[in-house]
C-alpha cells in the first residue's frame, strides 16, 4: 500500500518508496555491513524495481524511504503481513547519525500505533545481533527465548504492544530532547 502523506520529524522524514528509489533501496540492502544480520537478497535492479511495483500494490503493507531534511536518502523502514491489529515490523536499514535513525524508529513506530491504530508489531532478530536487541528493547518489545530457524540461524521474536510503544517513545523523546541520545544505549 502506499501511505501518500510524508511523516515529518525534525531531522528525518518518510516517505512511501517509490520506483526510482530502487537503486538506493538495493543498495542499502546489498550494504553487507547494514545488513549482516538480515536476509541476504541477490536481485537486479530491475527486480528491485518490480518488487516495489508489487509492494506499492499489497493490501497489507507500507515500505518507506526515510530521508534527510537536506533531500538525501538515509535508508528504509516498513511495517508489512498486516492481519487485523497485528502488523509485522522490519525492513530497518539506515545510514545517518543516532539522532537521524532514532527519528526513524519513532516516526514508523507512531505511524503503527497511531495512525494504522495496530496493538501490536511482531517480528524476529538474530540473536547475536546485540544492537538490534538493545534498539527493540527501547522501543517496547518483549522477547521471547531463542529459537532455531529454518536456516539454522538463531532467531527471536519480538512484540511490541501499543501501550509499551507509547511509553518508550516518551521515555526516548525525553532523552532525546535533553541532547543525549547516548542515554538510550
Amino acid at each position: 500500500m502506499v501511505y501518500e502523506k510524508v511523516i515529518s520529524g525534525q531531522l528525518v522524514d518518510l516517505k512511501a518508496v517509490e520506483i526510482e528509489d530502487a537503486p538506493f533501496t538495493l543498495s542499502i540492502r546489498q550494504d553487507a555491513e547494514i545488513t549482516k544480520h538480515l536476509p541476504r537478497i541477490d536481485i537486479s535492479l530491475e527486480q528491485q524495481r518490480q518488487w516495489i511495483r508489487s509492494q506499492r500494490e499489497e493490501e497489507n503493507g507500507y515500505f518507506f524511504v526515510v530521508w534527510d531534511k537536506k533531500g538525501n536518502r538515509l535508508g528504509t523502514t516498513g511495517i508489512y503481513n498486516i492481519e487485523g491489529k497485528t502488523g509485522e515490523g522490519g525492513r530497518l536499514a539506515l545510514y545517518g547519525d543516532s539522532f537521524q535513525k532514532i527519528e526513524a524508529g519513532l516516526l514508523i513506530s507512531e505511524f503503527e500505533f497511531e495512525v494504522l491504530h495496530l496493538e501490536h508489531v511482531v517480528g524476529w532478530l538474530e540473536a547475536d545481533n546485540v544492537h538490534a536487541i538493545r534498539w527493540n528493547k527501547w522501543f517496547g518489545a518483549t522477547l521471547s527465548e531463542p529459537e532455531t530457524d529454518s536456516r539454522g540461524k538463531r532467531i527471536q521474536r519480538i512484540d511490541v504492544s501499543r501501550d509499551n510503544a507509547r511509553a518508550a517513545r516518551e521515555k526516548i523523546r525525553n532523552i532525546m530532547n535533553r541532547g543525549n541520545c547516548f542515554e538510550l544505549f
